[in-house]
C-alpha cells in the first residue's frame, strides 16, 4: 500500500497496473491485489490492468479493474499477423502511437437508440476519413463487435472505437 500512497493514487483519475513478469503463473494474482488496494484508496480512479491469462478477466473485473489489456496475447497475435500479412505491425504501431497521422480512439455513446450508420455519419462530419472499427460493450465479460454492419444498434454507454486523424 505504501508505494500506492507515495504515487498519490488518492488524487489520480487513472492508474495503469502492470505485471512485473507476465510469464509467471501468479502475475495476475499480484495485479489483482494491487487493483484491490488501489480501489480501496481511491474508488473513483479508473484502473487499467495488464493481464496474462484471459480466463482471469472476471477476477480482475471483480477486484475493480475498469479496463484490461492482454499484453501477452497482443504481442503473439501481432507477430503471427505480421508473418502472414506484411505491413500490419507497422500500421498498428502507427495507429496506437501519438507520433503522427491517424490514431485509434474511442468515444462513449451518449445518444439513445443509434445505429452504426448514424455514428459513422457523425464522425465523418468532423473527419471525412474517420472509420468505425468496432463497438465495445464493457461488462463482466467485455464484448466487441468488430467491423459492425451499418444497421447494428449501438446502446447508450457503448464505446465506438474508430480510427481518425484527430480525436473527434
Amino acid at each position: 500500500e505504501e508505494p500506492l500512497l507515495r504515487a498519490n493514487v488518492s488524487e489520480a483519475w487513472m492508474a495503469i497496473v502492470l505485471a512485473q513478469r507476465l510469464e509467471e503463473a501468479h502475475s495476475d494474482a499480484i495485479v489483482s491485489s494491487i487493483v484491490v488496494m488501489l480501489k480501496g484508496i481511491n474508488k473513483d480512479c479508473v484502473c487499467v490492468a495488464e493481464c496474462s491469462d484471459r480466463s482471469k478477466q472476471k477476477l480482475l473485473k471483480h477486484c475493480g479493474a475498469d479496463r484490461i489489456v492482454y499484453a501477452g496475447n497482443l504481442t503473439s497475435n501481432l507477430i503471427v499477423q505480421e508473418a502472414i500479412d506484411p505491413g500490419v505491425s507497422g500500421l498498428i504501431e502507427s495507429f496506437s502511437s501519438n507520433r503522427d497521422g491517424a490514431q485509434f480512439y474511442s468515444e462513449i455513446l451518449q445518444a439513445e437508440n443509434a445505429t452504426v450508420e448514424q455514428c459513422q455519419a457523425s464522425l465523418q462530419k468532423f473527419d471525412t476519413r474517420a472509420q468505425i472499427l468496432a463497438i465495445f460493450r464493457a461488462g463482466d465479460e467485455d464484448h466487441y463487435t468488430p467491423l459492425p454492419e451499418p444497421s447494428v444498434r449501438v446502446n447508450k454507454g457503448d464505446y465506438v472505437v474508430y480510427v481518425a486523424r484527430n480525436r473527434l
